[in-house]
């Protein structure tokens, strides 16, 4: 059983970011432009989207951690993990959604079986809903909603150089999805399916 806590003070936190940069382009003679056919090539002021990471507001994060890991001797065992952040901003302005990639509540369970040639694993992580990007398009945030993926991994020692082995990702085809600063106001829908690999491995 292991309990951490820890505070960080961030002097700039660099995070990335959309924003519009101002250009021209040349609308070249023959085609439309609003709605008229231009007869010679023709600048055009336009805002370019550049995405980049930049540095963000100071602040300080804190956070606490607890484990626990439990080995039987059958060979099963479990492993649970608990992690709390929380941050702050110093002179955010109003509705800021705070730092990027920090989410407040993650939790990872592992359960598993070992002994002298078998070795298997099936593990669920669910993270919290967390800001991915303050400025996105059209200079809105862009945010996840809380997700939990369940994994699992088997191996097998056939001899002392040879193992077979199997793995799967989202195996319950779970889905992650992205929304402005409003929950309906949905930017993208993400489902890979399920993933597994299996395989031999061999070492000399």
């Amino acid at each position: 059983v292991s309990v951490a806590g820890f505070h960080k003070e961030l002097g700039g936190f660099l995070e990335e970011s959309t924003l519009p940069v101002p250009g021209v382009v040349i609308i070249p003679a023959g085609n439309v432009l609003d709605g008229n056919v231009v007869a010679a090539d023709t600048p055009t002021n336009v805002d370019f989207l550049d995405t980049r990471q930049r540095n963000g507001l100071s602040g300080s994060i804190s956070g606490a951690e607890i484990a626990f890991q439990k080995t039987f001797d059958n060979g099963f065992g479990g492993i649970i993990n608990y992690t709390y952040v929380t941050s702050t901003q110093d002179d955010a302005p109003v509705g800021d959604l705070g730092f990027n990639g920090f989410t407040p509540h993650t939790l990872n369970l592992t359960g598993f079986y070992e002994n002298d040639r078998l070795s298997a694993r099936v593990s669920y992580n669910f993270r919290d809903g967390f800001l991915v990007r303050e400025d996105d398009v059209q200079s809105e945030p862009r945010q996840r909603e809380s997700f939990g993926q369940v994994d699992f991994s088997a191996s097998y020692e056939l001899t002392d150089q040879f193992q077979v082995f199997v793995e799967g990702l989202y195996i319950l085809n779970e889905d992650t999805r992205d929304f402005s600063r409003f929950s309906n106001r949905v930017l993208e829908y993400t489902r890979v399916g399920a993933r597994y690999t299996a395989g031999v491995r061999a070492k000399f």
